[in-house]
């Protein structure tokens, strides 16, 4: 025969309280407990802060019984925390909550156990766990160790240009290679190099390293190396570099540095402008000394001493060649300082490439005869040469002799 059941519909003021019905867990308030076989049974309320409750109900079969409970909320002293810090200023948390800075006094701290926090930039956190007992205040003092707050001390070096077309310039298709590192006490965790965003490659510790890109597009471009230590500090430098479009071969120079005084030293300004360029204009600027002096014609003299030459390269030419006659008027070495650039249209200057030339300028040679006018031998006047003369002499004598005998 199957047992006679009913329910028991349980509600309190405030809800939320847990339900036990006969010392098992059934459920919150407001709840209906069904299925629950008639006769005597024991409900109990629990709920934090409030006082527990226990009824008897008698269920009959069928029947909904029903309980309502107030409950009493429970009378609890607190105590408090007097907290003091050094240096003082330090952020005070109880459990996580923020309750102002030391030093203070936290109140209405529940009795038992809680976790305290003590937080100051450049400072390390410091943490505790202090017992409070109802009506006691409890006083707590942290001494803060300085905090290492130092980004790692990065290092990026001027990219050094790998320069195929040997011209001292960073140009469309060359690559870079960069020197680059990071150093910390407290030890170096990651170091990141990028180039415009993209990260090239990253470390896991300190060190310096050396990286070469790829070939590189024309514009500016950026260079950021970033570094994170092991307290996470972290940190960046960055340098920034212009790729050129591809230039030209330029050239100014001689193979032939030394000559007589009055003759042309020919020098010799040859460039070439890469297909796919716009036009591009060349410019050389001679600084002679005194005794040497300028003699082509393409050359525009300033009221300084200093001579121009201008020329437009078109893109595509071959080997463009303009000749540079100078004459060695005066008799010493000397120095020829230079200044040559290149610009293409819309485009800024070229870095300025400073050179300077060295001609040696001799005396002419003088011709070599036996004798000066008078008939005075050349060497006459030079030690031994009389004895000399009296010996090839007497030889001579001798022979004519000799030949008149036979």
């Amino acid at each position: 025969m199957a047992q006679k059941r009913g329910s028991i519909s349980v509600s309190s003021s405030p809800s939320g309280a847990d339900i036990y019905l006969d010392g098992a867990y059934k459920d919150t308030t407001f709840a209906t407990v069904s299925g629950v076989i008639v006769g005597s049974h024991t409900i109990k309320l629990e709920k934090s802060g409030y006082e527990d409750v226990t009824r008897n109900v008698t269920l009959r079969a069928g029947e909904i019984a029903t309980i309502s409970e107030t409950l009493t909320e429970l009378t609890q002293k607190t105590g408090s925390i007097f907290v003091s810090s050094s240096p003082s200023g330090a952020d005070i948390y109880l459990d996580g909550a923020y309750k102002g800075t030391t030093p203070a006094t936290v109140s209405d701290v529940p009795p038992g156990a809680h976790a305290l926090k003590l937080e100051k930039y450049g400072y390390t956190e410091w943490l505790t766990s202090v017992h409070v007992t109802s009506g006691v205040t409890e006083s707590i003092t942290a001494h803060l160790a300085p905090a290492d707050v130092s980004a790692p001390a990065i290092r990026i070096d001027k990219p050094a240009t790998i320069d195929q077309n040997n011209n001292g310039l960073l140009e469309e298709g060359e690559k870079v290679a960069i020197t680059y590192g990071a150093n910390d006490p407290s030890g170096v965790v990651s170091i990141k190099i990028m180039l415009d965003s993209a990260m090239l490659e990253s470390q896991n510790q300190a060190g310096t390293y050396t990286l070469t890109t790829n070939s590189l597009p024309v514009g500016r471009h950026t260079i950021r190396v970033e570094a994170t230590d092991s307290r996470s500090n972290s940190g960046s430098e960055e340098i920034h570099i212009t790729v050129e479009r591809t230039g030209p071969s330029v050239y100014f120079g001689t193979t032939r540095t030394t000559i007589k005084k009055g003759e042309d030293a020919i020098f010799t300004l040859s460039a070439v402008n890469p297909i796919g360029n716009p036009p591009m204009t060349v410019q050389l600027i001679l600084k002679p000394p005194s005794g040497v002096s300028v003699t082509s014609s393409s050359f525009a003299k300033s009221g300084s001493g200093i001579y121009t030459c201008t020329q437009t390269i078109e893109p595509g030419d071959n080997v463009r060649s303009i000749e540079v006659r100078l004459v060695g008027g005066q008799v010493g070495t000397h120095e020829i300082a230079s200044e040559v650039y290149y610009q293409f249209d819309g485009s800024p200057k070229s870095p300025i490439r400073y050179e300077t030339l060295t001609l040696v300028v001799d005396e002419p040679a003088s011709p070599v005869t036996p004798f000066e006018s008078g008939g005075v031998a050349v060497g006459a006047e030079l030690p031994g040469f009389a004895a000399v003369v009296a010996v090839v002499a007497l030889l001579v004598a001798l022979l004519i002799g000799r030949r008149r005998v036979d």
